[in-house]
């Protein structure tokens, strides 16, 4: 991991250190790792002024690639194949929101519903100002009527396969 290792834990004993002078006391293991897991979240996901969105994977070892989409878990070799299958560069945010769906289900245990997932958009702009609202969750609603169209055209494709 090389440099990686260095930066994060600077990051670690930074944010170790300031735990301390707040609250006196010496953060726990869970605090420290979930401060470090940000640390790493945060860079791989960017924009770029020349190329748009970007979205980037780091494995443990230092190495990493670039992906205009992905999944990770469990299942995440049929997901990704999965996902290199439907996705272009063109696709529009309900194309891209069905997809995504589509893609968790493959690998979901239990019964999906609008309150057992949540799927987050991210506006893009050059520059971005403010509290930072350009992020939100997709409006349970709409989750509720995808989910449902979903679950719908498996039970018709089902029915299809018994006559």
């Amino acid at each position: 991991m090389g440099p990686d290792f260095r930066v994060l834990l600077a990051k670690a004993r930074k944010s170790e250190q300031k735990y301390k002078r707040i609250y006196n006391e010496y953060p726990s293991t869970g605090i420290l790792v979930k401060e470090v897991a940000s640390v790493m979240q945060e860079f791989t996901q960017s924009y770029d002024e020349t190329t748009g969105p970007a979205l980037y994977q780091v494995d443990p070892s230092g190495s990493y690639w670039a992906w205009k989409a992905s999944a990770i878990g469990k299942n995440m070799i049929n997901a990704k194949t999965f996902l290199e299958k439907r996705y272009n560069d063109d696709i529009e945010l309900e194309d891209a929101v069905h997809t995504s769906i589509l893609t968790l289900k493959e690998g979901f245990e239990g019964q999906m519903t609008e309150n057992s997932i949540e799927i987050g958009r991210k506006r893009i702009r050059k520059r971005v100002r403010g509290d930072g609202r350009n992020s939100r969750l997709l409006d349970i609603r709409r989750l509720r009527k995808i989910i449902s169209d979903i679950v719908d055209n498996d039970i018709d494709q089902t029915q299809g396969e018994k006559h």
